[in-house]
């Protein structure tokens, strides 16, 4: 039977939390998966890699004082640990901070983390009716993955809290989408909870020495939410309408990938492969 958990090892000399994903394969054998919990520094919004007008936005929409901001991305494409920087951005000093995370992938100086069981029940839509009448400034939650887990979120974010999650999405327009079908709420009562999105992918690095590719670097699209963008979502007008109306306050993939391949830092190779043209 598949099957996950959490168990403590030392490597090196350094303690670690190890999560551990257990999958039977078809021959009898069976395939272990391991991911290491994030060690070393913490990562600041000007260490991530962003361009400057990039984090520029992203600045604007932390410095917003309540409302749910959204980062989305794939799996394995770096979104929690943008969401810790955010979190270190809009600061903890003074303010009361909660996170909700599965797993915890590091602590936070100054955050009252919690981590999520779901084989006991305490899966994030759970854990967020304790939260309600709770009194906090920030509470940052680790995915919106359910219907509990978006209601609540909003709910919050519209009683004037600050609240910044993930959500699963390639894209900005694909990320409000699957907030709205998440919240199962009115997209007009949803979107006025969001004041934007960031979105980002990794790409490979090329690596002219060894013709080929070493490390990843991230690219962002950050998005305020605004009347117009709110307007195209609820007219439920196509997926590239939404993008046009979003044009005045976006940034975008694709201008990200052209500062990258002006510097020689990747290719177009890699532009097809994360946005599916060139650029």
């Amino acid at each position: 039977m598949p099957g996950d958990g959490l168990f403590p090892a030392t490597i090196d000399g350094v303690d670690y939390r190890l999560r551990a994903v257990l999958l039977p394969t078809f021959d009898g054998g069976e395939k272990i998966v391991l991911r290491l919990p994030q060690t070393g520094s913490m990562k600041l919004l000007g260490d991530l890699g962003a361009t400057n007008e990039n984090v520029a936005a992203i600045q604007e929409l932390l410095a917003l004082p309540g409302g749910l901001t959204i980062i989305a991305g794939p799996v394995g494409e770096g979104k929690t640990t943008t969401a810790h920087a955010c979190l270190m951005a809009i600061g903890t000093d003074g303010r009361s901070t909660i996170a909700v995370e599965d797993p915890v992938e590091r602590i936070l100086p100054g955050v009252s983390q919690m981590e999520v069981v779901e084989e006991i029940g305490m899966g994030f839509g759970d854990v967020m009716r304790f939260f309600v009448r709770a009194d906090f400034d920030t509470l940052f939650i680790g995915e919106i993955r359910d219907a509990a887990t978006a209601a609540a979120a909003v709910r919050m974010a519209k009683a004037g809290r600050r609240v910044v999650s993930t959500i699963h999405a390639n894209n900005n327009v694909t990320a409000l989408l699957r907030l709205i079908e998440l919240a199962e709420d009115s997209p007009l009562s949803v979107l006025d909870a969001v004041n934007g999105v960031i979105s980002q992918r990794l790409v490979r690095k090329v690596d002219i020495a060894r013709n080929g590719y070493y490390g990843r670097t991230p690219i962002h699209e950050v998005l305020r939410v605004t009347d117009k963008v709110i307007d195209a979502l609820i007219e439920n007008k196509s997926r590239a309408a939404i993008r046009e109306a979003a044009a005045d306050t976006s940034t975008t993939f694709e201008d990200n990938l052209q500062q990258l391949i002006k510097r020689d830092i990747t290719n177009q190779a890699e532009a097809r492969r994360v946005v599916g043209h060139d650029v």
